[in-house]
């Protein structure tokens, strides 16, 4: 995840049915942009508009095992790396992080680049 300021990219959200099956009709794109940085005690945070709420801004930091992410009171490790596919834990929101390949292509305007696929998962109550 490229953390500099102006950098932006679309995450796609989408609902998996209990068969594995995404569901028709529940696919969103979901625009980030690094809005700037600050310092906090210290470290370098990078503030992006909210994945959650359009009107609250949260925060990325580059670590050692990761990228970590900070929201509402909340910081925990959004996105390990290095790390091995097919392994899972516990995500900042209480979902599970699972990252699916750590060679997954992706192309934009600029090329092709490799990359770590991740997927997060949440139960639905209904």
């Amino acid at each position: 995840m490229p953390l500099k300021v102006g950098n932006q990219w679309n995450y796609k959200a989408f609902v998996i049915d209990s068969n594995g099956q995404q569901m028709a009709g529940q696919q969103i794109s979901i625009p980030i942009k690094v809005l700037r940085d600050t310092t906090i005690n210290g470290s370098t945070w990078y503030i992006l508009n909210s994945f959650f709420d359009k009107e609250k801004l949260e925060l990325l930091q580059y670590k050692q095992d990761g990228v970590w992410f900070g929201y509402n009171g909340v910081e925990g490790i959004l996105f390990r790396y290095p790390a091995q596919a097919n392994s899972s834990y516990a995500a900042p929101d209480g979902g599970i992080m699972q990252l699916i390949s750590t060679n997954a292509s992706v192309t934009v305007p600029v090329g092709t680049f490799s990359t770590y696929e991740y997927r997060i998962a949440r139960l639905r109550m209904q």
